[in-house]
């Protein structure tokens, strides 16, 4: 019901052509001497420093301070120059910004070229986040010779000694993580997964904090027994096309890997195990992924329906004939993924973000975990009042509503949904003309008093 009235009020609408993208790169300075002083830069422009791919749709003055970052660019040349045995840099481009970085192509005396690569203040602390990235390469071009032979070793490099109570004590240390934030931080941060306020879930602490304590008495129960998925595996847990270097005149070469930033021992059940260069956003293959067979109607079909049919037998297609490899290539890494997609997968992968949102769906999952060992003829070892049960059953539902409603404000941005909040500089204005027209229909649905409205504009995400 409540779904159908938020579909009346976010019909789909036919989708925005993309505008003009960034180039790869652009020119911001040159440096005809060798870098010393900033004065060797009197012209330097602050887009050196700040973030210039595009605008921010949701609290973009707090992303972008996040996002601008002061250096010396003349240490910086100068460093490059001296790395790969040139006399000076005399040129530097810079690339369009990444969400965590900011990096420079630099350009010697002697003609080559390197990458330079600054981080942003919210990747962490510049030093640390800077040694460990390049220590975590180190390991892999000396130990595994990773970037120069792909990266299947350096996926399944692991650690037996990390699992038992480490892994316990591993995962305790989070929910007591989400739950030291849900008691210091005075608001929930505004988040585009779902949509919270009048007419959807309104989260409070308490019912976060419930969250946290039923993980914490759960989680002995729900952390997988096989040693190969909680023992620590090193992951590139963002293999996407940009990130992956390949020799043009032979494609199918790996000649390196880039952005280990993130990179981490953890659990496999933790990892980003289906890469995201497959490009899959389909329904799960299943366990016993069969390849799919192209639908019989395919002649008859619209163009622009045929197109997508064809697309997606072609996605499945190459995701079955992945999940087919990691089946038989690396068992563990197949069983993790089925893990993720069980009950307790689902749970263990929702407890590492109470605090922002999840907790709903994490306590109406516990209650699906009790009905299944009753089923099992086990005892759960958690009891719910029926006042506890209803009130759970109730938020799971207004969660899913929020869940859709924000699904179908996506579904009508159509090509200007903006990703983690980002959208291109030319395509700003009309999206968020677009927010404003969204929001303010929907207030005239779910807003009926002061009360109301207070809650809409303390939970609506963006800033419009």
């Amino acid at each position: 019901m409540a779904i159908s009235l938020f579909a009346k009020i976010f019909p789909r609408k036919s989708k925005f052509p993309k505008l003009n993208t960034l180039h790869s790169t652009y020119r911001l300075a040159s440096v005809a001497q060798p870098a010393q002083t900033d004065k060797d830069y009197p012209d330097m422009d602050e887009d050196f420093f700040r973030f210039t791919r595009g605008r921010f749709v949701c609290n973009e003055t707090e992303q972008l301070i996040q996002r601008h970052v002061k250096f010396n660019v003349n240490e910086l040349a100068a460093t490059a120059a001296k790395a790969i045995g040139a006399t000076k840099c005399v040129k530097i481009e810079k690339c369009p910004d990444g969400h965590y970085n900011k990096a420079f192509i630099l350009t010697m005396d002697n003609g080559k070229e390197a990458i330079g690569k600054i981080p942003n203040p919210n990747a962490g602390p510049a030093h640390l986040t800077t040694a460990s990235e390049v220590a975590t390469m180190d390991f892999l071009i000396m130990g595994l010779n990773t970037l120069t032979s792909g990266f299947a070793d350096a996926q399944r490099t692991s650690n037996t000694r990390s699992a038992g109570s480490s892994f316990l004590d591993y995962r305790m240390a989070i929910g007591r993580r989400e739950g030291l934030a849900i008691r210091t931080l005075k608001q929930f941060p505004r988040q585009c997964v779902m949509l919270y306020g009048p007419g959807a879930y309104h989260p409070t602490s308490e019912k976060k904090l419930a969250a946290v304590e039923l993980y914490s008495q759960l989680l002995r129960h729900i952390l997988p027994s096989e040693a190969g998925l909680n023992s620590g595996h090193l992951w590139h847990d963002d293999l996407h096309s940009e990130n992956i270097f390949v020799n043009p005149d032979k494609p199918t070469e790996i000649t390196g890997i880039i952005d280990w930033q993130s990179a981490q021992i953890t659990p496999l059940i933790d990892h980003c195990l289906d890469p995201s260069f497959l490009g899959y956003e389909g329904p799960d293959v299943g366990e016993d992924p069969q390849p799919p067979t192209l639908r019989e109607d395919i002649d008859s079909l619209e163009r622009d329906e045929r197109i997508a049919a064809i697309k997606r037998f072609y996605d499945t297609s190459v995701m079955v004939a992945w999940r087919m490899l990691v089946k038989g290539k690396n068992p563990n890494q197949h069983a993790a993924i089925r893990f993720r997609k069980s009950k307790a997968g689902h749970m263990l992968g929702l407890s590492q973000n109470l605090y922002v949102f999840g907790d709903a769906h994490f306590r109406a999952l516990v209650l699906d975990l009790r009905d299944e060992w009753v089923k099992l003829g086990k005892e759960f070892p958690i009891k719910f009042s029926a006042e506890e049960i209803s009130e759970i059953e109730a938020d799971v539902k207004a969660a899913d509503i929020g869940l859709g409603v924000m699904n179908m404000i996506n579904e009508r941005m159509g090509d200007l949904r903006s990703e983690k909040g980002f959208i291109e500089h030319e395509n700003y204005e009309m999206g968020m003309e677009m927010l404003r027209d969204i929001k303010r229909e929907l207030m005239e649905r779910v807003v009926h008093s002061p009360e109301d409205k207070e809650a809409f504009d303390m939970f609506w995400p963006f800033d419009c």
